[in-house]
């Protein structure tokens, strides 16, 4: 498919060399210069959707079209339907028409908060952007701007059912996506909990080994006061480690109850 990407935001110098870097980790060496991808060059600026985007497209003979971001290539007042329907939609429409080529149009979605609507109401501005187009979709960080997970969540879709979303992944060393594996990334987080509950443990270990050491011939109960605040759970746990591993030992004391020593060494 020969696309054209007309780019209004970011420099040019530095999508082509993600494109480079991707196509790098796909196994294809210079990729932007093998792509059907036509990057609108800085001394051909489309300064609008009219005449000179009709020009453009049937100059490369685009099949598929992306403009990033809208805003830049037209006045319209975006919370205004009928100027999108007239700035925007019906002049892409008449391009669609005459030349067969699809267009992709990149908007911003409404800024975080508290009272951030939900769903399609996201999409900043007129309902136009939704209502009168074939396909809309919201790209998201569900869990922080920060972190790489993205969420493609469909929100219109004219030609059939709704899709459903898809879980994504920004690699930036690759500059690309992959898909989000969920079970991996449970898999990863219970491996990182499980990491830190052994150096947490260790760490109690270490403890009750020391005040073993200190005062030999304690019960349990006294051990757990004089090692202070802490889970029980955690301080079973470890006294069990420490006897498994022959590094505290166990005999009857008085009434019954087990006492705890550590072997000298001869």
């Amino acid at each position: 498919v020969r696309c054209l990407y007309l780019q209004a935001e970011g420099a040019r110098h530095v999508f082509l060399s993600r494109l480079n870097v991707a196509g790098h980790h796909l196994g294809v060496n210079h990729l932007a210069d093998i792509l059907p991808l036509y990057v609108q060059p800085a001394g051909d600026w489309v300064k609008d959707t009219g005449p000179e985007l009709q020009r453009m497209v049937g100059e490369v003979k685009a099949q598929f079209c992306v403009i990033d971001t809208q805003g830049l290539f037209h006045a319209a007042d975006e919370n205004s339907n009928t100027e999108i329907k007239l700035h925007l939609i019906k002049p892409l429409q008449a391009i669609a028409a005459r030349s067969g080529c699809a267009f992709m149009v990149i908007h911003h979605l409404s800024k975080p908060g508290k009272d951030r609507p939900t769903g399609r109401h996201q999409i900043r501005g007129a309902s136009a952007f939704v209502d009168d187009t074939d396909l809309s979709m919201l790209l998201e960080a569900p869990d922080s701007i920060k972190k790489p997970r993205r969420t493609l969540t469909f929100t219109k879709n004219r030609s059939g059912p709704m899709p459903e979303d898809i879980g994504l992944e920004y690699v930036s060393e690759e500059a690309r996506f992959r898909l989000f594996d969920s079970e991996a990334a449970e898999a990863k987080k219970r491996e990182s909990a499980a990491e830190l509950h052994q150096k947490h443990m260790v760490s109690v270990m270490d403890k009750m080994e020391k005040v073993i050491r200190k005062e030999p011939n304690l019960n349990g109960q006294q051990i757990y006061e004089l090692m202070g605040p802490g889970r029980r759970a955690d301080f079973i746990e470890a006294k069990s480690r420490l006897l498994d591993a022959k590094r505290i030992f166990a005999e009857p004391g008085l009434r019954g109850a087990m006492t705890y020593y550590v072997a000298k060494t001869l």
